[in-house]
């Protein structure tokens, strides 16, 4: 009767280590799931962060380029037009003529040049007023 006591209490004591290896078994399951799922938010989060830098570098790189762009555009437009500008003012105009045998140089107009045909010191100024040189 005692041995079966005493068996029946060793039984008992392997069933509890195993329920306790079962549940040991379950907890690091559960530590390893939750590594994991900690590891893939990790990766999931650094993946995101990653695109959201690739999307920003490149929004700002194209943006850089279309700024500069334009500002290019924007200089050349400003160039031609200037240089559209003073061809025309130079050339349409700028209206020269002598008075009597002096060869002396009369301008209307405001165009900014130092080369004259009829007088080496002959200088156009920037004025739309008569001016006897």
């Amino acid at each position: 009767m005692v041995m079966l006591l005493l068996l029946l209490l060793l039984l008992l004591l392997l069933l509890l280590l195993l329920l306790l290896l079962l549940l040991l078994l379950l907890l690091l399951l559960l530590l390893q799931l939750l590594l994991l799922h900690y590891y893939y938010y990790y990766y999931y989060y650094f993946y995101y962060y990653y695109y959201y830098y690739y999307y920003y570098y490149y929004y700002y790189y194209y943006y850089y380029y279309y700024y500069y762009y334009y500002h290019y555009y924007y200089y050349y437009y400003y160039y031609y037009y200037y240089y559209y500008y003073y061809t025309t003012t130079t050339t349409t105009t700028t209206t020269t003529t002598t008075v009597h045998s002096d060869k002396k140089c009369i301008h209307t107009m405001a165009a900014t040049t130092t080369y004259s045909p009829y007088r080496e010191a002959c200088m156009f100024y920037k004025q739309p007023l008569f001016i006897l040189i």
